[in-house]
């Protein structure tokens, strides 16, 4: 009878101990706890109709940040807009780390104003807001692409813009990759660079195309097309002229981007067997950099030798007069 009944104790303490046992604690994540609900309305989400209720709960996650507006439209912070819809949202659903399930990435904005980039990730079950930025396009349509990379990290990217206006773009894209759970800045690029007149000497005109491997290594290919030419040079000129049609640096360069696990970045290659007109970090770096004429005299000094050797009496005539300037001024020439 005392066995039995110790046997019976035995049997009700492992039962207790395994009732007592720890639940397994929630992972840390550095992101912001959201709603299931909220994404899963998102995912039935209807793009003909007025979502401004989802752009209100997703203020709710990012407090005390807003999705504002731009200065020049404050009244259109309520969702009131003149015409379409008050709440745009453009999500996608897609695997893009090297974990199994889908991430919500999207860009979402009240109609007119600054659009706010995201990416949501489900974690243990549990969905958490990773990443959050507000996009300045000025009157231009947001862009967010992402690349069939051969990686399971996948990489994606945005387009933004730093200028705009009468004789003046510079845009760029921004690169992505999201890694352990966190959002990693991988690479940026100028994607168009072009400035005219603006009493600039130095006037250009800069665009990329972009190609990704997609079947060997995780690599991004940047070609560029370039010009530099003159501004108002002339006595007749007025600040806002330009001189296009007078080459002083122009040509066509690429530039290989491989992916680096030890930075997490996309890295620029270069040989030491290069040809000296090959792009480099120095060269690319001018194209977003509008007015450093240092900096532009020091990368292409070797197509500048080739400009004063071979090019016309007239673009020799100004190149020499350019060089004059900068090295007395250290400035552009007004």
């Amino acid at each position: 009878m005392w066995q039995t009944n110790k046997i019976g104790l035995l049997l009700v303490g492992f039962s207790c101990l395994h009732c007592a046992s720890p639940t397994k604690p929630k992972p840390k994540i550095a992101g912001v706890p959201v709603s299931a609900a909220w994404v899963e309305k998102v995912r039935r989400y209807d793009y003909k109709q007025d979502n401004l209720a989802l752009l209100k709960e997703f203020e709710q996650f990012i407090r005390p940040d807003t999705v504002h507006c731009a200065n020049e439209f404050p009244h259109l912070g309520k969702g009131i807009a003149e015409p379409g819809p008050a709440a745009e949202l453009n999500p996608l659903f897609a695997n893009i780390d090297e974990e199994l399930g889908e991430e919500l990435i999207g860009i979402l904005r009240y109609a007119r104003c600054t659009p706010v980039f995201f990416v949501f990730k489900q974690v243990a079950g549990s969905w958490y807001l990773l990443h959050h930025e507000s996009i300045f396009v000025h009157n231009e349509q947001p862009e967010l692409i992402v690349a069939n990379s051969p990686s399971p990290n996948k990489t994606f990217y945005i387009r933004l813009l730093q200028d705009t206006g009468s004789g003046i773009h510079r845009s760029s894209y921004r690169f992505y990759k999201l890694i352990n759970n966190k959002v990693r800045t991988c690479l940026e690029l100028t994607n168009d660079a072009s400035i005219y007149g603006w009493a600039l000497y130095l006037n250009q005109e800069v665009d990329l195309r972009l190609e990704f491997n997609s079947t060997q290594k995780d690599a991004v290919f940047a070609t560029y097309n370039y010009s530099f030419f003159p501004g108002p040079v002339f006595g007749k000129d007025s600040n806002w002229q330009f001189h296009s049609e007078i080459s002083l640096v122009k040509g066509e360069g690429y530039a290989y981007y491989q992916w680096d696990a030890s930075t997490l970045t996309y890295q620029l290659e270069t040989h030491s067997y290069d040809e000296p007109d090959a792009l480099n970090k120095a060269k690319i770096s001018t194209f977003g950099d509008f007015g450093n004429d240092t900096l532009f005299v020091r990368a292409f000094a070797y197509e500048i030798g080739q400009t004063l050797k071979e090019g016309t009496p007239e673009a020799k005539k100004l190149m020499k007069a350019y060089l004059t300037s900068v090295k007395r001024e250290q400035k552009p020439t007004e």
